[in-house]
């Protein structure tokens, strides 16, 4: 399923933010872009069956890259926690920082 869970977030994305399927959670800006912590439903069909998830990830406008920090179905957890969103923010903030401090580096 791993080809089809990357088309439907690339597909989610490229439809852009602030929608049903894909939400901003959490963002910082860097230089006129954006590090965004995003919260997007994948539909998948595998075989006979419909398949919900939810994929968390980080958006790196700057770099133009993804990284998936979580997956689950939504069937076994309907959202987040408050401790497990404020980790993933805090990924997000250790992933901007470690940015801003390379590219001052340069």
């Amino acid at each position: 399923l791993k080809d089809l869970i990357i088309q439907e977030v690339v597909d989610q994305l490229h439809k852009g933010f602030n929608r049903k399927e894909c939400s901003k959670l959490y963002y910082r800006k860097y230089e006129n872009v954006f590090i965004i912590l995003v919260k997007i439903r994948v539909r998948l069909e595998d075989g006979k069956k419909k398949t919900s998830l939810r994929c968390i990830l980080i958006v790196d406008e700057f770099n133009e890259l993804c990284l998936i920090l979580h997956l689950y179905e939504k069937k076994n957890k309907e959202n987040l926690t408050h401790m497990e969103l404020n980790s993933a923010k805090k990924m997000l903030d250790y992933y901007y920082n470690k940015l801003i401090k390379e590219n001052q580096n340069e």
